[in-house]
């Protein structure tokens, strides 16, 4: 099938045009910082329209989209799109239930919604958009993005330099957590270490399947040993643990059918063995909490210390909670927006737990699963497939130890845009048929 953007529509080469800037859009929202770093130089700390707009933005590209192809469908046989229709149902139910008793304010529960799901709330509308980006076009976008972004993540973090500003338009703009005990984090063009090591485990992961299949290529070594120092660089425990995951992944998926259950079970086997680890580690980690001399090391336990202590004092509050705010929440927001909400949690399960109900976190995570088992369906047919899938993979775990539902609802919207079809001969790792519901 050629691309559909060619295919469908009135408007060929709008629709390419606006396709390709669709996606090269959602790349930068997974990266979240270019458009700041580029109103701060520019602007300075005048405040124009934030690039938190550019969600607006996204929205808008994609109706535009869908009205010039001149169709619109779901597809109720995807569990995905089922989950995030029921999900998005619950949510207007939790507004009326928690604006009419709980007495909350309607802007700030719209405002957390945004902030949490905003991605996941925009799946069936990003389903229109399936196949419309060739996998060629997508892979060197990733990659031409990839060397600035790689070459400035490593050099904030050897120079101890931020190089970039860390904050703009009177603070609408903030780089979170670049700084580690005296010492920088690689954020690179991201929002924060975290964010950008997303995009750069994304890019080891597409460069490690080449890798698999032509071992002896020394430049493919050579980038995927660049690309893990940048990892490495972002001193962001999670970052490191969802590389790892993700590069097993790419093993597990490469060598096995993507039906074999191991394969799709990937999620909950990295979501139980990082619960493990957490258990293992807990006592030295809270030990770390109260040494002296803390070292500018991804090793120490300090920092994971003081997340324990955080999530057992919200556990042991759980307790005196009523089974309303069990069941539906409290609208509690990881976040500075809403001062009267804000939490600090730094854990996907307990954040939403607290925001929205036990009700909410099964509905997002079941979910993500969904998302996973999709994508994996495209997996076997070119390299960025099988890093997105792999990716997506490790959601369930990196859950763990940050609030991480918005960067897999956009490696979602990114899998669901680049085609399945429209092969490059060096691309695929096998070739199967997929129907295009």
């Amino acid at each position: 099938m050629k691309d559909v953007s060619k295919k469908n529509g009135n408007f060929p080469k709008l629709l390419s045009f606006l396709s390709k800037f669709t996606f090269l859009l959602t790349l930068s929202l997974l990266i979240g910082g270019i458009g700041g770093q580029i109103q701060t130089a520019i602007f300075g700390d005048e405040l124009i329209p934030s690039i938190a707009s550019g969600k607006v933005l996204l929205v808008i590209c994609m109706i535009i989209l869908i009205v010039l192809r001149g169709k619109a469908a779901l597809s109720y046989s995807q569990l995905f799109i089922v989950f995030a229709l029921i999900f998005s149902a619950y949510l207007i139910i939790l507004t009326l239930v928690l604006t009419i008793f709980a007495r909350k304010d309607l802007n700030e529960l719209i405002g957390s919604y945004i902030i949490y799901y905003f991605y996941l709330l925009i799946l069936p509308l990003a389903y229109n958009l399936r196949n419309t980006i060739s996998h060629q076009f997508a892979f060197r976008s990733i990659v031409v993005l990839g060397v600035p972004v790689t070459i400035l993540g490593i050099a904030q973090y050897a120079l101890s330099d931020p190089l970039l500003a860390t904050s703009g338009y009177r603070s609408h703009f903030k780089i979170q957590s670049w700084e580690f005990y005296g010492g920088v984090r690689g954020f690179s063009l991201g929002v924060s270490p975290f964010d950008i090591g997303f995009f750069l485990v994304l890019l080891l992961c597409m460069i490690f399947v080449k890798q698999i299949k032509r071992l002896s290529d020394l430049r493919i070594s050579f980038c995927i040993i660049f690309v893990a120092i940048a990892i490495y660089s972002t001193i962001t425990r999670n970052v490191i643990l969802e590389a790892i995951y993700a590069a097993i992944a790419v093993l597990v998926i490469v060598k096995l059918s993507q039906k074999h259950l191991i394969v799709k079970l990937l999620p909950l086997i990295f979501a139980v063995f990082n619960f493990v680890i957490i258990q293992i580690n807990s006592q030295s980690a809270i030990r770390g909490r109260y040494s002296a001399g803390i070292d500018r090391d991804i090793s120490n336990s300090a920092t994971l210390g003081v997340r324990l202590g955080q999530w057992n004092e919200y556990i042991n509050n759980i307790r005196l909670k009523s089974l309303f705010s069990f069941f539906f929440g409290d609208a509690s927001v990881q976040t500075d927006k809403f001062g009267s909400q804000n939490i600090l949690l730094d854990n996907t399960y307990l954040a939403i737990f607290a925001h929205s109900g036990i009700i909410g976190l099964i509905l997002v995570v079941f979910t993500i699963y969904a998302m996973y088992l999709f994508a994996l369906r495209k997996a076997q047919l070119s390299s960025i497939h099988c890093a997105l899938a792999a990716t997506l993979s490790a959601a369930l775990a990196v859950g763990v130890f940050n609030i991480a539902v918005s960067v897999y609802g956009i490696l979602m919207i990114m899998s669901l845009m680049v085609n399945s079809e429209n092969f490059h001969v060096n691309a695929p790792l096998k070739r199967i048929r997929l129907n295009n519901r």
